[in-house]
């Protein structure tokens, strides 16, 4: 008795599923196929080209492909027919194609317009919506607020309202702007968007408006974030945006999916799809050397703990008093490492430089078992960047040396205290500019002033110079570094200035940026599997199953069916660790196409999908029960 037969008979009898029967049904159901191919049987379809996407109308009554060659096919989704085809549909290639309706569907083209249709009359398009200036790459819709997105390889993800008249085609907002977007999608009820860049990164917004997200996100370049969180680096034009990764935030909430197969970072993210139920959202990737493609899932669920991962932070400085006071003793040998590297000529304003350079020095010898690094590949580069900074070769030699010389650099220094101490010389170099532009510290000001000195590190001018103000993210001063005011290391009760030469300033011991911290993303992988890097280039659209139990991925000359576990469960009932990810489960492959696959496509009505490759060849693949 066939599992199927016995389902459907437990069903009349109006019995009790057992736990798991539905798991073993959609396994079966899954994991085989009977293929029915288009029409056209030539090697080479010269008419339409590839088929770069497919979709299917809301009613599943109709199957929509997008073509190469400047033009759509309509075809009949059960008997696999061509209806009516449209040969200059676009002047360049139709990327992906949207229903609007059961009726209308949009098309986008690299010829730089976004075009909408109705199925009863393709002898004209309604619309031609043109503002992008680079290759439109996809377009989606919000059915509750009646807006089309697009986005393009210029950055921009443009919004067109569709409640209006779109007759001079040019009504769009600019919601949103990063360098090397490729896909932007929405989830199903409209309060999730995902985009994916060529950065190595999936950007999130929880809790989407759509008409305020341009409001919201007005400055924030997420490439410059993830700068700062790779290099850890206080960036004031990427700190000023701290607040839009808070869980407590309402609306249009950002967080940054960064975590990838060791050894196989992301590079360019080219294919996107999100879970029906809005659980996970699966990404294909070429990674960094560009000799693999992977698909990933990763958890894009909203979290509300008090305390999320995703934002584990590190404060400037420790607040507790253990760790305050094994940080006191590294900032001294680090400041001393300094100082000693400024009477050697070295500018203090790129002392962070060299400060960068020190810690990568040391992450090289806590992997090389406390070895120094003898690459001389990585010598040089590292010699080049800090070169490039505008350090003399002989500055930063004493600057090494005089760092070496610190017993709590290399030997005694643990990994935490390390790295917080580099931090806090990165972010008070922001703050060196505006603590030396005090006039009675100024090169200009008169021989006779008196010098003030202070024992919290802070100068006093007279009363007629204010005090230029300095606040976390918001630097302040001029490019010079004119002579500072005398300080007094509270700790020690060591004058800084006797051991700063003229012209020099020196990073301090009490940094005031008490409240900055770093943002680092939650682990979010859930599952990944390496594909066939076949086709290379092209963009391979992956899709889910209308149930989200299984995953279409193109895998060469033909696809295959990928499930969250060996059961074909639903993600919910499988086994999650975040920062733990595990392999796919691989339940069904075929391989029945003349080329390389790029696009796919689940029926979100009934339990069959398609295929298409770059020689136009379209395939369903229906199951057999």
């Amino acid at each position: 008795m066939s599992k199927a037969y016995k389902l459907t008979r437990d069903r009349e009898y109006g019995l009790k599923r057992k736990l798991g029967t539905e798991d073993d049904f959609c396994k079966t159901l899954y994991s085989s196929f009977f293929r029915r191919t288009s029409a056209n049987e030539s090697e080479v379809d010269e008419t339409y080209g590839a088929v770069f996407g497919l979709e299917f109308s809301p009613d599943s009554s109709l199957l929509v492909s997008a073509r190469e060659k400047n033009s759509f096919n309509l075809w009949d989704p059960i008997s696999l027919k061509e209806i009516h085809g449209v040969t200059r549909a676009h002047e360049d290639s139709v990327n992906a194609v949207k229903f609007l309706n059961n009726n209308t569907f949009a098309t986008c083209s690299d010829d730089l317009t976004v075009a909408i249709w109705d199925v009863r009359n393709l002898k004209t398009r309604k619309f031609l919506l043109t503002g992008h200036r680079n290759w439109i790459k996809n377009v989606e819709y919000d059915d509750q607020n009646k807006i089309l997105l697009s986005s393009s390889f210029d950055g921009c993800v443009y919004a067109w309202s569709l409640n209006g008249p779109l007759d001079d085609g040019n009504m769009f907002k600019k919601i949103f702007h990063t360098t090397g977007l490729m896909r932007t999608k929405l989830s199903d009820d409209g309060t999730m968007l995902v985009m994916c860049t060529t950065g190595g990164y999936i950007i999130v917004i929880h809790n989407l408006d759509i008409n305020k997200l341009a409001e919201d996100l007005d400055g924030f370049k997420p490439n410059i974030f993830r700068l700062m969180q790779i290099g850890r680096q206080f960036i004031p034009v990427a700190a000023d945006y701290n607040y839009l990764f808070k869980d407590t935030r309402l609306r249009n909430r950002v967080e940054l999916v960064s975590d990838f197969p060791n050894n196989n970072d992301a590079q360019v993210i080219s294919s996107l799809q999100i879970h029906p139920n809005n659980w996970c959202a699966v990404s294909r990737y070429t990674s960094n050397n560009e000799t693999s493609e992977w698909t990933c899932a990763h958890d894009i669920q909203q979290y509300y703990d008090s305390e999320s991962e995703d934002e584990i932070v590190e404060d400037i400085l420790n607040t507790s008093t253990e760790t305050n006071a094994s940080s006191t003793s590294v900032s001294r040998s680090m400041s001393e490492a300094l100082r000693a590297a400024s009477r050697h000529g070295a500018p203090t304003s790129d002392l962070w430089e060299a400060a960068l350079s020190v810690r990568d020095e040391h992450n090289r010898r806590v992997l090389n078992n406390g070895r120094p690094n003898t690459n001389p590949q990585h010598q040089f580069m590292d010699f080049i960047a800090r070169l490039s900074s505008g350090l003399s070769p002989s500055s930063l030699e004493a600057m090494e040396r005089a760092a070496a010389r610190s017993p709590y650099i290399y030997q005694n220094l643990g990994s935490q205290n390390f790295e917080a101490t580099l931090d806090s010389l990165i972010a008070s170099r922001h703050l060196l500019r505006s603590r030396s532009t005090s006039t009675n510290s100024s090169p200009q000001a008169s021989n006779n002033s008196p010098r003030p000195s202070t024992s919290d590190g802070q100068s006093s001018g007279s009363n007629d110079s204010p005090r230029p103000s300095t606040s976390a993210g918001h630097p302040t001063g001029s490019n010079d570094s004119p002579r500072p005011s005398t300080s007094r290391d509270s700790r020690s009760g060591v004058s800084i200035d006797d051991h700063v030469p003229s012209g020099y300033t020196t990073p301090p011991l009490e940094f005031e940026l008490q409240d900055f911290r770093f943002y680092y993303n939650r682990p979010r992988m859930l599952r990944y599997m390496e594909e066939s890097n076949t086709g290379i280039g092209y963009i391979k659209e992956v899709s889910f199953s209308k149930d989200g139990r299984v995953i279409c991925s193109p895998c060469g000359y033909g696809v295959r069916l990928l499930a969250f576990d060996d059961k074909c469960s639903e993600l919910c009932m499988t086994k999650n660790d975040l920062g733990d990810p595990i392999e796919f489960n691989s339940i069904c492959q075929a391989y029945c196409h003349k080329s390389t696959v790029v696009s796919t496509r689940f029926n979100q009505r009934h339990s069959y999908f398609v295929s298409g490759c770059l020689y136009g060849q379209i395939v369903c693949h229906n199951p057999v029960l």
